[in-house]
């Protein structure tokens, strides 16, 4: 696995990355060193691992790492349902910290699902190499699984009746307006073999033309569906679903799709109790 095994490492701080390179050669390393460009290598490429520093900066040359920027990348890779490359396992992050980090270290385990984290400067009994086949390995210290589980929800659409069914939930008027609009999309880009990753989405406002609705009224719809549809989903199957586990929108590219990491569209005779 290590020899071929491909990390994303995303730390600034050039003398740390040389010495990531001397301590992990058997992997294929890729290198960011701020937020823009880690967003840009994980839209670029697929990944086995990433090694995420905390403390980043957003753009090259800004001079004010925060930590907030590598727990944002960390929510970023859960909310998109980034995988491990070749695989349907979530993709393993390990966090980087310095001394002193433990107590958020484990709250960014705990609340977003980070796989391990690794303590910073690297000594010789640090387990550096160990924590990253672990993680490769799909196993952490406190990662929990439902936070990062992949999930599969399933969609069908009954264009005759204008109805949209998620799982067991049944939808109507503006909910199948827009997801009929946003599942034609996802087919075409299906149809062409897209990796997921590369699947288009479409403009807010262009999106907005195609509903016949203004591009304050797309935001309001879109936020409307997601509220409704975690309530039924959680309600109906005790299953808890992110903002952007249906209807996806990201900052690193421009409009609303599907998510394809997460989304099934299935015939309509496929789901239970199918019957418009």
């Amino acid at each position: 696995m290590a020899s071929t095994s491909r990390l994303l490492v995303v730390e600034d701080d050039r003398a740390i990355r040389e010495l990531i390179a001397d301590r992990l050669e058997h992997f294929e390393l890729t290198f960011a060193a701020c937020q823009s460009e880690a967003y840009e290598q994980l839209g670029a490429g697929r990944f086995d691992l990433v090694l995420l520093d905390l403390r980043l900066p957003r753009e090259p040359g800004d001079m004010r790492p925060v930590n907030q920027v590598g727990i944002d990348i960390l929510k970023t890779i859960r909310r998109r349902r980034l995988s491990k490359r070749g695989s349907a396992m979530p993709l393993p992050v390990v966090v980087m910290t310095a001394h002193g980090s433990e107590e958020l270290s484990a709250q960014v385990l705990i609340e977003n699902g980070a796989n391990d984290y690794i303590r910073k400067p690297f000594g010789s009994e640090d387990r550096f190499e160990e924590k990253i086949l672990r993680a490769l390995a799909g196993e952490g210290a406190l990662v929990p699984a439902v936070t990062i589980r992949n999930d599969i929800i399933r969609l069908a659409f009954h264009d005759e009746d204008d109805v949209v069914r998620i799982e067991a939930s049944v939808y109507r008027g503006a909910h199948f307006g827009l997801l009929a609009v946003l599942r034609d999309l996802h087919l075409a880009d299906l149809e062409k073999r897209r990796a997921p990753e590369n699947f288009d989405g479409i403009r807010g406002e262009v999106l907005a033309v195609r509903l016949g609705i203004s591009g304050q009224a797309v935001r309001r719809r879109v936020s409307k569906f997601r509220r409704i549809v975690r309530r039924d989903l959680r309600d109906q199957l005790g299953r808890n679903v992110g903002d952007h586990d249906i209807v996806e929108n990201m900052r690193d590219w421009n409009g609303y799709r599907l998510n394809p990491l997460v989304v099934r569209v299935v015939a309509w005779d496929q789901m239970p109790d199918g019957d418009a």
